[in-house]
């Protein structure tokens, strides 16, 4: 089996990549600790999943999760719907269900 590149938009960080047995999963963390930001950032990857949509479809689709960094209380609500479009949700202060969804059968 050989890895696909996954290549990401112009001045942003590519996704980590994750491999289970069952499945794999590419991860965002969205992180701030500025009250004014979490929006733009939930935007900010909610086009990033949008522009590695390609890579969902066929037997070895990845799972896109985007994991919160919500260790400070800066998240909408609006927040975590808008990126759930494209990815399973996490949240940092809950790990397992962090491993619970980057471990789901894609």
């Amino acid at each position: 089996m050989r890895a696909r590149r996954v290549t990401a938009p112009t001045g942003a960080e590519p996704p980590a990549f994750g491999r289970t047995e069952r499945c794999s999963s590419l991860v965002r963390v969205l992180s701030t600790g500025n009250r004014v930001a979490p929006h733009r950032v939930s935007e900010h990857v909610l086009a990033a999943w949008h522009d590695l949509n390609h890579l969902v479809a066929g037997p070895e689709a990845p799972t896109f999760v985007s994991l919160f960094d919500d260790t400070a209380d800066v998240w909408a609500d609006e927040d975590f719907r808008l990126v759930e479009l494209l990815s399973m949700v996490s949240s940092w202060c809950r790990p397992g269900e962090f491993a619970a969804v980057s471990s789901e059968a894609a």
